[in-house]
């Protein structure tokens, strides 16, 4: 007999099982056949439609990230995709609603379920794949600007790795907020690529120090916020910031760190670590609202709109996932559902 919460656009009568990618413990990705969910109070049931590939992922794959407890073994962070059978209490979605979400994990199969505080309408004229791109990126950069941060106009926030997946979203949000965005990039071209973004300045490491630039560019105050996506290093990070000023990381650095720990105390600054994967349930819900009323807008009128450089099918998210390795792609890499 079917769950009561099936509906008429659920799988087909007698499915149980899906396609989908799990992690195993030697770090390799496997497509297995997995079971269909049901949704239990309070969550959704989503058929997929696209899949962004995050740094996140990355870090799983190669156990360099922590899981939330209990979270899924399938692989994937961030979806969009169709509303096709609701728990019970569920008020504010109905089935056939168009929605994306941030996930603790499940998003490369065909289905799978989301508490329905996660998710959040798919922005007018958004593609599957373009709002399969944002929910990480968003959400990780409002609770790093405005959650952690505490920024405000004509605050200065320096972003590494400004030209990958979340931080081409981050400069963009912190721009439509009025916050002075200097944005960090390893090359020439990624460097192009941030400026068009519309960022107050663009520092490529390889051929410019950003401490120095950072103190220029502030008349010697320092930055208000360092986010660094892993291509920082704390002392210099340090350096950049201002008294007060945050530290927040979002990835571990790709360089061996050390800290003068008396830079820290004489600036009284700190050091954030922001993980939106792992951020309790509530919170998580709290952010969900937040981003609805104050950025959803935003999105709708297209002034923040994620760059897709690479898409590819579920059944390709191995070679994804070696892009994203090799570095080899600015903006955001998704996967869309296999026809």
């Amino acid at each position: 007999m079917e769950p009561s919460c099936l509906s008429r656009l659920a799988p087909p009568t007698g499915r149980r099982v899906q396609k989908g990618w799990e992690v195993s413990g030697n770090s390799k990705l496997s497509l297995n056949s997995i079971p269909i969910e049901w949704p239990n109070s309070g969550e959704v049931l989503i058929r997929i439609k696209a899949a962004g590939v995050c740094g996140s992922d990355l870090a799983q794959l190669n156990e360099t990230g922590i899981a939330p407890l209990n979270a899924t073994s399938i692989f994937g962070l961030e979806i969009a995709g169709e509303i096709i059978a609701i728990g019970s209490g569920v008020e504010l979605w109905a089935e056939g609603d168009r929605v994306c979400c941030l996930l603790s994990g499940g998003g490369f199969a065909e289905f799978c379920i989301c508490p329905a505080r996660y998710c959040l309408p798919i922005p007018n004229g958004f593609s599957w794949n373009e709002a399969a791109a944002i929910p990480m990126g968003i959400t990780t950069g409002w609770v790093s600007l405005f959650e952690i941060g505490k920024l405000n106009a004509g605050n200065v926030v320096l972003v590494h790795g400004a030209s990958g997946g979340v931080g081409h979203i981050m400069i963009q949000l912190a721009k439509a907020f009025n916050i002075r965005v200097i944005a960090t990039c390893s090359s020439a071209d990624r460097a192009e690529f941030c400026r068009s973004l519309g960022p107050d300045a663009v520092v490529c490491r390889d051929s410019q120090n950003f401490v120095d630039f950072a103190l220029e560019f502030t008349g010697g105050a320092g930055v208000d916020v360092v986010v660094d996506m892993g291509y920082g290093t704390a002392s210099m990070n340090m350096e950049a910031l201002a008294p007060h000023g945050k530290l927040i990381q979002i990835a571990p650095s790709s360089v061996p760190a050390s800290l003068d720990f008396r830079m820290l105390i004489d600036k009284q600054a700190s050091i954030v670590g922001c993980s939106v994967r792992g951020l309790d349930a509530g919170v998580k819900a709290c952010v969900a609202e937040r981003l609805a009323a104050d950025v959803w807008p935003l999105l709708s009128a297209r002034r923040i709109v994620p760059r897709i450089t690479t898409v590819l099918t579920m059944q390709q998210l191995p070679d994804a996932i070696a892009i994203l390795a090799a570095r080899g792609s600015m903006g955001k890499v998704v996967c869309a559902a296999d026809a």
